[in-house]
């Protein structure tokens, strides 16, 4: 473990009814107790009776009816360290228990605030989608293509510094490419925007996790536009639905993209048709 436990399982009724503990006197089930925090703190105990006596601050002649008692207790293992078997199981139920606590309020904490992604205003609430680009950080200006402005910009310091071949051809294409793309990244905006925020909480979250399937861990524009296209031809119902599906169950961390998102909408659809 990395860090120490601060607690451990204590079965009130398997300690009153112990045989061993039924043996003990209140000071002996004391120092049982203390070798059991021990053991729990420090993962094990030493193997070296007298060491143990002089920690606890024992006498010998209380310590040598104890130790009769609860030595099989505590046997010694391979690394030469006295572990007691319940107590590793418990410690294993610990490490348990405080992984699935730490995944559990993870998974909380997305919920009530879920990861921006391209599709949400990620770091100014009052920005729309089309004031990020496509890092998903806020841009300088409204335009959601704004690297594609200064390259034409670059292409027109070349046409005026003599630069080679087809200057006002390329500015046309690009032009055309980012009227284009504004179209369709307008469309996209409205339509994500009409939706209520829970629904789009749920997209967000199935976004995020698409992000997570890339080397980059980010999603182009294009790749972003095309994906909004996909999720309008289906029910939303079912959009929604299936957006869910893939969260809750992480199938992101298994490497599954939009493609495995895409079948579970289908999915869902053919059970609202039937």
């Amino acid at each position: 473990m990395t860090s120490k436990p601060i607690w451990f399982k204590f079965f009130i009724q398997d300690w009153k009814f112990s045989d061993t503990a039924r043996k003990m006197n209140h000071e002996q089930k004391g120092i049982y107790l203390e070798l059991l925090v021990d053991h729990a703190f420090d993962g094990s105990i030493p193997s070296d009776q007298e060491e143990l006596r002089l920690i606890h601050h024992v006498s010998a002649e209380t310590w040598e009816p104890f130790w009769e008692i609860v030595e099989p207790k505590f046997p010694i293992n391979d690394d030469g360290r006295r572990r007691n078997p319940k107590m590793v199981d418990a410690m294993i139920h610990y490490k348990k228990s405080i992984d699935g606590g730490k995944k559990s309020a993870g998974i909380r904490k997305n919920k009530a605030n879920p990861p921006s992604t391209p599709l949400q205003p990620p770091y100014n609430e009052s920005a729309t989608p089309l004031q990020h680009n496509a890092n998903g950080e806020a841009a300088t200006t409204q335009h959601p293509l704004n690297h594609i402005d200064i390259d034409l910009d670059k292409d027109k310091e070349k046409n005026k510094t003599g630069g080679v071949g087809g200057g006002n051809d390329s500015e046309a294409r690009k032009r055309k490419s980012r009227d284009t793309l504004d179209k369709d990244w307008n469309e996209i905006s409205r339509w994500y925007e009409s939706l209520p925020q829970n629904q789009r909480n749920a997209i967000d979250q199935a976004i995020h996790g698409i992000k997570q399937t890339r080397k980059t861990k980010k999603l182009s524009q294009v790749a972003r536009i095309n994906l909004a296209k996909k999720l309008r031809q289906y029910d939303i119902q079912a959009v929604i639905s299936a957006c869910k599906i893939y969260s809750e169950n992480n199938y992101h961390l298994e490497g599954k993209n939009e493609m495995y998102l895409y079948g579970i909408i289908r999915g869902e659809e053919s059970k609202c048709r039937t």
